[in-house]
């Protein structure tokens, strides 16, 4: 197993030849990904062999967490007050939605003028 990775070969593809050649004990991809980021792979650094090469591997369903979008200081509490009165005709508020991936790439985003009401969806 180890000789096919250095030659270039993927866990995928190892897997797969060793049950396509019907050796007596098949291993996962998952085993030998597992493999390689132990203690004992990090010692030979089987790691450089793979085909995206990392120290450590991600979590198969990892999210980066997105935190605030906006900084607290365009914060909508924060806008002007003569914003706030809605005497002036220009002031426009924002809106965007973003809908799960079930739901399609439907998204959207809305603009209304805050002083005559106008709505602009897309």
């Amino acid at each position: 197993m180890i000789d096919r990775l250095q030659e270039g070969w993927s866990p995928e593809q190892i897997a797969g030849r060793l049950k396509l050649e019907g050796h007596a004990t098949s291993v996962s991809h998952e085993t030998i990904y597992a493999y390689v980021y132990s203690a004992d792979g990090q010692s030979q650094t089987l790691a450089r062999y793979l085909p995206e090469r990392r120290k450590k591997r991600k979590p198969r369903y990892a999210h980066s967490p997105r935190g605030k979008m906006l900084p607290l200081e365009r914060s909508i509490h924060n806008r002007p007050e003569h914003i706030k009165t809605r005497e002036k005709f220009g002031d426009w508020e924002g809106d965007l939605r973003i809908f799960r991936r079930e739901h399609g790439k439907a998204n959207v985003a809305s603009l209304v003028e805050r002083k005559t009401g106008f709505a602009v969806l897309f």
